[in-house]
């Protein structure tokens, strides 16, 4: 059996030197990583990028946490299947970043869970941009789940890719909330959308 210790040294090896890894007592810090990410929505049938940076902290192995920031972002479809429609879109987390590094001489092991709400924040169709502030009535929950070699992780980092659900939308804005909430949900919402999240040195 592979000792706790032994694997420590491994995955410590792994981040010595590595761009935006910091030393600490407790552990590396991850300082802006990026995690960077596309979700190709079903509903809307285009593929929206997501990118954002990472910071946080983990124990090797053991814990990580961690929060991201995410640049705006937009999205174009078919209303209706019809009128053509930009959307502006944003990426907030709902709780910050959680997972487990495990590892044996050679690989390590991410498992965790990414929570983030979908936001809307301007409707633009017929040559009107229309602002609006509609997000996920619940946050969309990623699965994080990969097992890589260690000399990848330090070129590469960790690529993720699965499904995820993108819930209904809510919209503030008085009488004309319910409707753009109708819009993003008809646009956007629903189950099995293939998503991919690197999280990986910065530049």
């Amino acid at each position: 059996m592979v000792s706790v210790l032994a694997c420590g040294a491994v995955v410590g090896f792994a981040w010595a030197g590595m761009p935006g890894v910091a030393a600490a007592d407790d552990g590396p810090r991850f300082e802006h990583w990026l995690f960077n990410g596309t979700l190709s929505d079903a509903r809307l049938g285009e593929t929206i990028a997501l990118p954002c940076e990472f910071n946080g902290q983990t124990e090797v192995p053991g814990p990580l946490e961690g929060n991201s920031k995410c640049t705006p972002t937009t999205a174009s479809g078919k209303l209706f299947g019809l009128v053509p429609v930009k959307l502006g879109l944003t990426e907030t987390e709902s709780a910050p970043i959680t997972a487990t590094l495990s590892a044996v001489p050679g690989l390590i092991t991410f498992t965790g869970t990414y929570k983030a709400n979908l936001g809307v924040t301007s409707v633009a169709l017929l040559g009107l941009t229309i602002p609006t502030s509609c997000a996920t009535a619940e946050p969309l929950v990623f699965a994080l789940e990969v097992t890589r070699p260690t000399s990848e992780i330090v070129t590469t980092g960790f690529p993720f890719s699965g499904t995820v659900n993108v819930p209904r939308f809510k919209c503030s804005g008085g009488l004309l909330g319910p409707l753009f909430g109708v819009v993003a949900s008809g646009l956007l919402s629903g189950p099995d959308n293939a998503f991919t999240i690197t999280l990986a040195p910065g530049p």
